[in-house]
């Protein structure tokens, strides 16, 4: 059993983004623009450019077309269904799971990765948005797949895997350009976490390629539409003063996001000795955290970017939280108890939010069941940690 378990883990973790994909109806805005934008595609041949069918035209053609291309090749062979639209995205999520074991055990260690990738799977932010046809999980599959071909390219030194790599940093650019820049900071610090700094030569043609494979279009849509640049300038600028879906949270938004969906993170704050991987994944995450809060608006798809960066910050944690002390794994056994405790529960974070008074707050049967639940596996974790057994 014990060979079994990770593999079973692994599978499990793959097969979340399908359950119950397609349950209910497609819901209002992103995901309702993008599967009539993939009609446009299907009914009037419209595929390098849908903003005459759009919604508001502009307003909901900024964004590059290959994921609204995958959403209109899922519905053509597939039917038009709730299912059909969302599947490239799940598909996308599953995948992403997969990749990011890969790459974590290669850096790492395949304890290390597992965690990794159970922790991305069942992270709040994940659930959600690989039920969506959004963008957002297709666009960390294209940036884990190109730092996966990126880590290969300098392993093997072969131009085919830099190649690659610019490939798929380009078609997520050409799914969403602005969050697919996200993992930048990643790629110019992989050759000085692998020991081959030199590589980073290699980053100037990754970046080469993906420019030649989104440029086109950006062209297109700008010799078509001459307020092209206007429009996506002042999209981008509403959010930047926060005038769109302001936030009461303010500067800790983020910080309770990455929690909530990834409370094992406590355990970097225990980390001795920290390891070129370590670092590299803290200073990804403090670069992203920096951005995010120069932006005035506060979104969850915005947090979902942190996702990355963070599993690879737990993943980096996790061997030295094996090799600890007694009582430090103590102090973190109890820490992490508490991170969990915090992201599973919505209504006490309301009330410190104050988004929910004293009088309106209850525990319905379900969380009851949870917490007795929480508990036994509390016991489990904590008799694992104390055996240091590979359940842990």
């Amino acid at each position: 059993m014990n060979r079994r378990l990770p593999v079973l883990l692994l599978v499990a973790a793959c097969a979340l983004p399908f359950i119950r994909l397609g349950l209910g109806e497609i819901l209002p805005w992103d995901e309702s623009l993008y599967a009539i934008r993939a009609d446009a595609c299907l009914k009037f041949g419209a595929w390098l450019d849908q903003t005459q069918y759009a919604v508001g035209h502009l307003y909901s053609a900024t964004h590059p077309p290959l994921g609204v291309w995958l959403i209109a090749i899922s519905k053509y062979l597939f039917g038009d269904s709730t299912f059909a639209v969302r599947l490239p995205i799940a598909l996308a999520a599953s995948a992403s799971v997969f990749l990011l074991w890969l790459t974590v055990r290669k850096m790492v260690s395949q304890n290390a990765a597992l965690v990794a990738a159970v922790s991305l799977s069942t992270a709040d932010l994940f659930l959600v948005l690989s039920h969506r046809a959004q963008m957002e999980c297709l666009i960390l599959f294209f940036s884990i797949a190109a730092i996966y071909s990126f880590l290969l390219a300098i392993e093997r030194d072969r131009w085919s895997y830099v190649a690659l790599s610019g490939i798929l940093l380009g078609f997520g650019l050409l799914t969403k350009f602005a969050e697919a820049l996200f993992i930048l900071p990643f790629i110019l610090l992989l050759p000085w976490v692998l020991g081959k700094p030199r590589m980073i030569r290699y980053v100037g043609i990754i970046i080469a390629v993906a420019i030649v494979i989104f440029a086109p279009w950006f062209m297109l849509m700008a010799a078509r539409h001459p307020d092209y640049w206007t429009h996506v300038f002042g999209s981008l600028e509403i959010l930047r003063e926060g005038n769109y879906a302001p936030s009461k949270l303010a500067w800790w938004y983020y910080l309770n996001r990455l929690l909530v969906a990834l409370p094992l993170i406590v355990v970097a704050i225990f980390v001795s000795g920290m390891s070129r991987s370590f670092r590299a994944s803290l200073a990804w995450l403090v670069i992203l955290l920096v951005v995010l809060q120069l932006i005035g608006t506060r979104m969850p798809h915005f947090a979902f970017l942190m996702l990355a960066p963070g599993v690879f910050l737990i993943a980096s944690s996790w061997n030295g939280l094996m090799e600890m002390r007694s009582r430090k794994r103590t102090m973190s056994f109890i820490l992490i108890i508490l991170a969990v405790a915090w992201s599973a529960s919505e209504q006490v974070r309301m009330l410190v939010a104050h988004r929910l008074v004293w009088d309106e707050f209850h525990i319905p049967l379900i969380g009851i069941i949870t917490v007795v639940i929480a508990l036994a596996m509390a016991v489990f974790f904590w008799r694992a940690i104390q055996g240091r057994t590979k359940y842990a």
